[in-house]
Formats: structure tokens, sequence, C-alpha cells
């Protein structure tokens, strides 16, 4: 079977490594993952927080599907990555702190911790004097924090670096292009990718075409420009991209373990000392670009969370399209093609349970 998948961020590197591991389908299995390395591609620009609960404000099915993707995450990270895998994408479970900054933003955090314990997951509320404790390093102007032990973290870099060898070893084949359109057909899937723009030269691009009995759509926000059919009928996507802009501060010394989070703006640790902070939320299209007032506010929310990092330089600044929708969209849309798209703020969190899903509907073709 000739699978194609577009997108080689999380999602589509997830699938393609499920479909491997899928016994009625790796036999026969020819893998193709295209991947236009879009500035803004939002997998490589995440925070990677797994955050099941610190986000979650009342109970839903879709908070269910957030709690059992993180529950796989560590064993999923062992099966492709080996015994070294956690410390090799610095995963770490060292929870998070929704910090409250008022008596009423107090109050609702409160309720959140009651819901999430009454549910069966774990959470608590922290006093100021308590949080003092657990990181003296944070400003004392909480009014006490909601504390979540068991979400998450881990470096996207890291981890996309490991998979994409981990599928390379695999046999799975890379295209570095842009695909622009897919159509499918009773016989097979043609797939039309861009191919010799040079925009130095004022080279236009060109297309080349490729075919695959099925095809996968990972490719987040972009698959809202990719024009997709089946016969002469348009099947639209829709995955609009939100700006997440994000700092990351220069820094050695150990200042606080979990993610910290208040009002919106978050701030963790990597183990090797720099210090990532962010992020914004701006309906700007397509603009993977950066702001200096971006950077400034980030700056200034994190100073105020944790006083000791203020004079930290900013080391680096990234922006990362989010392809957004009401809830992830994993289903069939033609006989031949699988859409995995809009994961949001999710996506890195949600690659295994997704993977695992997608996998599945394309081993029962």
């Amino acid at each position: 079977m000739r699978v194609a998948i577009i997108g080689g961020g999380i999602i589509g590197l997830g699938i393609a490594d499920a479909l491997l591991r899928e016994t009625r389908v790796r036999d026969s299995l020819e893998l193709t993952i295209f991947d236009a390395h879009e500035p803004g591609g939002a997998s490589a620009k995440a925070a990677g927080i797994l955050g099941a609960q610190f986000e979650s404000h009342e109970s839903s099915p879709f908070v269910t599907d957030l709690v059992e993707a993180r529950a796989s995450f560590e064993r999923w990270l062992v099966d492709f990555g080996g015994p070294s895998a956690l410390e090799r994408v610095d995963y770490r479970k060292a929870g998070v702190l929704r910090l409250a900054t008022s008596a009423r933003r107090a109050e609702e955090l409160r309720a959140i911790v009651e819901w999430q314990s009454a549910s069966g997951l774990r959470a608590a509320y922290v006093s100021p004097w308590e949080l003092e404790k657990i990181e003296p390093a944070l400003a004392s102007f909480a009014h006490g924090a909601a504390h979540f032990p068991d979400d998450a973290q881990v470096e996207p870099r890291l981890l996309l670096a490991l998979l994409e060898t981990s599928l390379r070893e695999r046999g799975a084949m890379f295209v570095d292009s842009r695909v622009l359109a897919v159509e499918s057909a009773p016989s097979a899937a043609t797939i039309r990718v861009e191919v010799g723009a040079s925009p130095r030269e004022s080279r236009p691009a060109e297309s080349a075409t490729h075919s695959a009995d099925f095809v996968v759509v990972a490719n987040g926000a972009w698959a809202s420009r990719l024009t997709l059919t089946a016969g002469k009928t348009a099947l639209p996507l829709d995955a609009p991209p939100v700006r997440g802009q994000m700092i990351r501060l220069a820094t050695a010394r150990r200042h606080f373990g979990p993610v910290i989070e208040v009002d919106g703006t978050y701030a963790l640790q990597r183990a090797q000392g720099p210090i990532d902070v962010g992020a914004t939320v701006e309906n700007v299209g397509f603009d993977a670009g950066t702001t200096a007032d971006a950077a400034a506010a980030l700056l200034r929310t994190v100073t105020r969370m944790i006083p000791e990092i203020d004079g930290a330089p900013i080391a680096e600044q990234w922006a990362g399209l989010r392809p957004l929708a009401p809830s992830p969209r994993v289903e069939l849309v033609d006989s031949r093609v699988l859409v995995a798209v809009g994961h949001y703020r999710n996506g890195i969190l949600l690659a295994p349970t997704t993977a695992r899903k997608a996998a599945a509907i394309v081993a029962r073709l």
C-alpha cells in the first residue's frame, strides 16, 4: 500500500510511526511524507506542555481524550525512541502551577480543582504560604495557585528530531516539497507538489505529480490552502491559523521546576537552563513574523512571575501558526483520503492517540 502523508509535524510523523507499527499494513507499506518546512509550522514552535488538566475548565469528552493522551505519552516515546527517549526529548512530569492574581481568580481555580478532584484527577489548591515553600522564586503577589502534578512537558524540537530519525531508519521516505493539490479517484490519488521555485532567480514554481493508494492530510493550518477534490467534488478543509509568539530567555541557573502560568502566559524551564515563555494569540493569517511588542509583553509578565530572572537576555523569539478548530478532526473525507487537522494548542499532547486512531482507520480499509 502506497501511503502519502502531507505534513511533517508531530501529527503527520506520529501517524507515520503508527502505520509502521500496524501489523495489518506494515508489511506492504510504502510510506512517503511530504513536508514544505513552512515558516511558522506549529509543532517545532510549540512549548511542549502536556497539559491535560491545567487548561481544562470543566468536564467534557475532550478532557477525557487529553488525559488519555497524557497517560500514553511516556510509553509512546519509549516505543519509537528506546529507553533513553525520555531524557533525550527532555520529557519531565514536573506539573503545572496556575497562579491566582486576585481573590476572584483564586475562587475560580478552587472550583476547577474541586471538579477535577471529584473526577478522579490529581489536583490541589495551594495557599500563598504553601506556594512560597514549594517555589520560593515566585513573586509574592499570588493569592494562591492550582497545582496539577501529573501534567508534563517535552521539548518539541528534540521530539520531532528523534521521531524523524526513527522513521527514516524504518524506511519512511521524505519529500521536501509543498503539496498544492490532492485529487482522489477510484483507482488512486494524485498528489501535485510544487517544485523548482527560486525566488532569488525569479523562477516560478512548477509542479510534479505523485501517485498514492491513500493520502493522510496532516499539515495543520496549511490544510486550508490545499486543493482537495474527489472527482469533481471539492472537499474544503477549514483550520485557520492562529499565531502564537514565544521568547526564550538565556539562563544556566535552575529557577523553578513546574510550568508556571498566570493569566494566559506560561513559563517553563528546559533541562539545560533556558526559559521558554509564551504565548500570544493573534489572528493575523499566515504571517509567521514576530514583533517587539509581543516580546516586551511576554518579558514583563515572566519577570513579574519570577522576579529573580529580571535581566536575563532574550536569546530567541519565534512564532507558530496553530490550526484552529472547534475540536480535532480525524476522519475519512473520501475512500482514499483521511484528514487529521485542527489540534490547535494540543497537537503535541494528542499526537499518540491521534496517530493510533488514524492508523486504525487506514488498516480497516
